[in-house]
């Protein structure tokens, strides 16, 4: 009964850990500027993700599941309190899997890396 309960364990535990039965896009958003950034918002066809705010050194990950073809929109308030707002030239569509990952890089710059696919 031990063994059992561990094996069940194990078999969550890797489940829980991979993305095989997420649907859409994982957007990792990390923070590289100076300051804390505020009132995040990631716009996509069909919805958009929010976060009141993203710590200097930290990251944030969220799933999502476009109803067309779609690109992002990523606004922000910076340390200034100037809002920031970035057309980020990535592509995906309704079906589409993997991971964008969008740097905030110091002076507002923007680097993204794309992973997505078909």
């Amino acid at each position: 009964m031990v063994l059992k309960t561990i094996n069940l364990i194990i078999i969550m535990n890797i489940f829980s850990n991979c993305n095989w039965f997420a649907k859409g896009i994982k957007i990792e958003l990390n923070n590289f500027n100076s300051t804390t950034i505020s009132n995040i918002v990631v716009t996509y066809s069909g919805g958009n993700k929010s976060l009141s705010d993203l710590g200097v050194g930290k990251s944030h990950t969220f799933i999502v599941n476009p109803n067309g073809d779609s690109g992002l929109t990523l606004e922000y308030i910076d340390q200034t309190g100037n809002k920031i707002e970035r057309k980020i030239d990535v592509y995906f569509g309704k079906n589409y899997s993997g991971k964008i990952t969008i740097n905030i890089e110091q002076n507002n710059k923007i680097e993204i890396k794309d992973n997505s696919h078909s």
